[in-house]
């Protein structure tokens, strides 16, 4: 399971922008299976879905080859039946998502000082790549920027709070 306020932002944005259709009610969810809890659907609830599972799995796979930690491992082999069906069904996206964070670990690997507006270009443009729901669609290039603003300043912004850890680390 993922959470990901980014692209719980972006569900919020493009259900709003383009006034999909809703679907409402009340279920039982994996973290709270005791109780009904509301949910709110769209078609762009189940694209955010979707790309967050690529995210997590490419999540795991770093976490994996950078700290060979096991349980990521164990998460990417349990998300790969579904990645697979992500990437068949966004090629395009998967395709940026992995070319992005490639570019990205190549730059943090740098470790130069001026890395982190290299680092956080290549972020904005995996979020902006992401925000786009149609490439045709009239708001592509608006949503762009605005993925690809929100991108950097995430990645800034977690750099700013990793800080210390990193000195500490020599990274």
């Amino acid at each position: 399971m993922t959470l990901s306020y980014d692209l719980t932002f972006l569900t919020l944005l493009l259900s709003s922008l383009y006034e999909a259709p809703e679907k409402d009610g009340l279920s039982r969810c994996f973290v709270h299976p005791m109780r009904k809890r509301p949910y709110w659907l769209t078609k762009y609830t189940e694209y955010a879905a979707e790309i967050s599972i690529a995210l997590a799995y490419y999540n795991c796979i770093d976490d994996w080859e950078d700290e060979r930690k096991k349980s990521s491992w164990f998460y990417a082999r349990l998300l790969y039946p579904k990645y697979l069906r992500v990437k068949a069904k966004y090629p395009q996206h998967c395709k940026n998502i992995e070319a992005c964070l490639t570019q990205l670990s190549t730059i943090e690997a740098k470790n130069e000082p001026m890395a982190a507006d290299e680092a956080a270009a290549s972020f904005g443009r995996l979020l902006g790549d992401l925000f786009v729901y149609d490439p045709q669609d009239y708001w592509a290039k608006h949503l762009y920027a605005t993925g690809e603003a929100l991108g950097k300043f995430i990645y800034l912004m977690d750099a700013c709070l990793d800080l210390d850890a990193d000195r500490k680390h020599h990274r």
